[in-house]
């Protein structure tokens, strides 16, 4: 089983470059339709969530996340005609959020949430469900990140960030690369706060590897459309430590119906993004995908 994802080439391009770089203002839009049956969307807290696109490709395909009468999240691929379908869907009678989302090689961390305080975050495989990762009683899993990284000893090790609405910090876990398709991850820590100004509604982390070691950066989208760029410190000292390096806005698509990064290569970035809810029935629907990059 793949549990890592592509790393950015660091000695040709880099993660600030490629973004400054992408167009922001005009995304290409794919029809995505299903027939396999969603809970009922229909009201003002029910919409999508986030998008987790497959890595090291570049089809459309991937998972989207949902808040509904029950959490549910669908499993989409490109087509040719329709160009994307929906393959499965798996939902959660406990849980009624859904949060954002990002895949690690062929696994999906899906952070749960509903509105008596439970939080938890469970791992797929396709729609196999794996295990469950705890967050501290009273903490929030609204998001989620995860990426793997070369630490300084030379050992790879995966990261995943788990989001609290209120505070705007992360619980980060730890793991060998290797073994994340079992339950082994270790609560390391928690990070500092992100700044006061709109609400964050998914994040990704992507990998830089450079000459001199990896970069781990922290990609956070705002209900604006604003996308906020921050480096993970992942040293002895300030582990965990996220700093703001640039902030790029983008035009096309509404990010509070999901958004998501896809590592399409060592050298490509996209940004996939929805703009609304299915239109249709529960078992006959369809709705976009936007990409930038």
């Amino acid at each position: 089983m793949n549990t890592r994802n592509p790393k950015i080439n660091g000695l040709t391009y880099s993660v600030p470059s490629l973004l400054r770089t992408m167009d922001k203002t005009d995304p290409q839009v794919f029809r995505v339709v299903g027939t396999k049956e969603v809970p009922d969307w229909r009201g003002v807290s029910k919409h999508f969530q986030g998008i987790a696109p497959i890595n090291g490709v570049t089809r459309i395909s991937g998972d989207i996340s949902a808040s509904a009468d029950e959490a549910w999240f669908a499993v989409f691929h490109e087509g040719e005609n329709p160009p994307a379908v929906v393959d499965a869907v798996w939902t959660s009678e406990n849980y009624d959020h859904a949060g954002g989302i990002q895949r690690i090689g062929d696994l999906l961390p899906l952070p749960l949430e509903n509105d008596r305080g439970w939080a938890t975050v469970v791992f797929f495989h396709g729609t196999e469900l794996l295990y469950e990762v705890g967050v501290p009683s009273g903490h929030k899993a609204s998001a989620v990140a995860v990426t793997n990284y070369t630490d300084a000893a030379g050992h790879e090790q995966a990261l995943l960030l788990v989001y609290r609405y209120d505070p705007k910090t992360f619980n980060i876990f730890q793991a060998p690369a290797d073994s994340i398709a079992e339950k082994n991850w270790n609560r390391v820590g928690e990070t500092n706060a992100l700044s006061d100004d709109d609400q964050f509604q998914c994040f990704a982390l992507v990998t830089q590897a450079n000459r001199n070691g990896d970069q781990v950066y922290l990609l956070g989208f705002r209900e604006s459309e604003h996308l906020v760029l921050y480096t993970v410190d992942t040293g002895s000292e300030n582990f965990g430590q996220l700093t703001e390096v640039e902030m790029f806005k983008f035009e096309g698509s509404q990010w509070r119906y999901g958004v998501g990064l896809q590592i399409a290569t060592p050298w490509m970035l996209r940004i996939f993004g929805c703009s609304e809810d299915p239109s249709g029935d529960r078992d006959d629907y369809e709705f976009p995908i936007y990409y930038w990059g």
